[in-house]
C-alpha cells in the first residue's frame, strides 16, 4: 500500500469508501411526523387530481349552506316547553297526567326563560325514587 492510501485508512474524520450513507429514516436523516403527513396529502391531492373550485361554485355553496342553516333554525323554536325527562308538553291543567307542573313554578321559569330545564311532576318524583302506579 502507497503512503497516501496509509494515511487515508488510519484517519478516523475520513469516511470509508466502502460505506454507504444511512438510508432514509435512519439516524438524523428520519423525516418528522408533519413531514410525512405533509408527504402523505401531497400525494393524495395529486392522485386525485385536485381541483380548485371556481368563485361561481363557491358562491353556490355558500348559499347553499346559509339556506340550509335558515331552514334548521326555523325548525328549533317549537314554542311548546316539554318537560327535560319525558318530553311531555308541560301544562298546569290536569294533576295526574305527564306533563304536569305547578303552576308557582312554571311561572317562575318562564320569568327567567328556564323552562327548558323543568321536570314534569312524574319524573321530579322519579328521580326522587318514588315509584309511580299510574
Amino acid at each position: 500500500l502507497s503512503l497516501s492510501t496509509r494515511a487515508r485508512d488510519a484517519s478516523p474524520s475520513a469516511p470509508s469508501p466502502s460505506l454507504s450513507p444511512p438510508a432514509d429514516g435512519v439516524g438524523p436523516t428520519v423525516p418528522m411526523r408533519g413531514d410525512v403527513y405533509l408527504g402523505r396529502q401531497l400525494a393524495a391531492a395529486a392522485a386525485a387530481g385536485a381541483r380548485t373550485r371556481t368563485p361561481e361554485e363557491d358562491a353556490e355553496r355558500r348559499r347553499r349552506r346559509k339556506e340550509k342553516r335558515r331552514a334548521l333554525a326555523k325548525k328549533m323554536p317549537s314554542g311548546v316547553a316539554c318537560c327535560y325527562g319525558c318530553g311531555a308538553p308541560l301544562h298546569t291543567g290536569e294533576e295526574g297526567s305527564p306533563g304536569h307542573v305547578e303552576p308557582a313554578t312554571y311561572d317562575l321559569k318562564k320569568r327567567h326563560n328556564q323552562l327548558k330545564t323543568v321536570l314534569c311532576r312524574r319524573c321530579k318524583l322519579l328521580s326522587h325514587g318514588r315509584c309511580l302506579t299510574k
